[in-house]
């Protein structure tokens, strides 16, 4: 019985992180979709502004790619559901940054999401990880990537709606339109990962376990902890580099880039 609510628990937990990325990842690639054609008409009726959606991504992608080196850290002292909370926050702040278009504002969103999407991946990683067996991984897996799939059609969907036929220049009200939309849906996946519930891989540390431990063991554990953590930055920046040796690895690189 324990085993079959545990079972239950998780698929659940599938199916809302699911629902969260679809909402989350739908409202996030329909914003890079457009943000440069939107920049583009505030640029028109503004010659002063001058940001790029092409830089914005570029910056985006960066920093998201020098974060991976640290987001393990981050997410194991923060948690894995906390760590996709903020994540998708940073997704709807940087969303929202398209309300106030200047440069700065655009620039400066996009790095901070960078950083917070790496550690939202590797969480999110981990926490599906944790909610699946080798028996059910591959239905937990097939059931997250066409729910979080059907988020672009409708994105899209969305845009061809507001966008179709308007030619290269957006109107101030449909781009403020747009933006409180997007910004609106991410608030929303964001108040969906609250729902997220404990996993298998998650221990709960019993109230009689903790009364028992003395001031001793808790200076102890401190010290451990320390270690671990310390440990835990190093492997971190070297165990990509590891990686590195590994043939899949190697052969996963090419198709990757491209």
């Amino acid at each position: 019985m324990d085993e079959k609510k545990r079972n239950d628990g998780n698929f659940r937990n599938v199916i809302i992180l699911s629902i969260a990325f679809m909402l989350l990842m739908g409202a996030y690639f329909t914003m890079c979709g457009v943000a440069q054609t939107i920049l583009q008409s505030v640029h028109e009726d503004d010659p002063s502004f001058d940001a790029d959606g092409y830089v914005a991504m570029s910056i985006i992608n960066g920093v998201f790619s020098i974060s991976n080196f640290i987001a393990p850290v981050v997410v194991s002292n923060v948690g894995v559901r906390t760590a996709m909370i903020v994540g998708s926050f940073f997704n709807a702040f940087f969303i929202a940054g398209f309300f106030y278009p200047q440069a700065w504002v655009v620039y400066g969103t996009s790095a901070t999401l960078g950083f917070a999407a790496a550690s939202l991946w590797v969480a999110n990683g981990t926490y599906f990880t944790r909610c699946s067996t080798k028996e059910t991984i591959g239905k937990n897996m097939g059931i997250y990537w066409v729910v979080q799939s059907l988020g672009m059609v409708f994105g899209n969907g969305f845009i061809f709606w507001q966008f179709g036929g308007g030619g290269n220049h957006i109107e101030s009200g449909t781009r403020f339109f747009v933006t409180v939309v997007l910004t609106c849906i991410t608030a929303c996946a964001t108040i969906t990962m609250c729902f997220l519930g404990r996993t298998g891989g998650e221990v709960k540390e019993s109230p009689e376990l903790g009364k028992l431990k003395n001031s001793n063991s808790k200076v102890e554990s401190a010290q451990q902890h320390k270690q671990k953590q310390e440990t835990n930055i190093c492997d971190s920046f070297t165990e990509p580099f590891r990686l590195l040796t590994n043939k899949h690895m190697l052969l996963l690189i090419p198709p990757a880039m491209t």
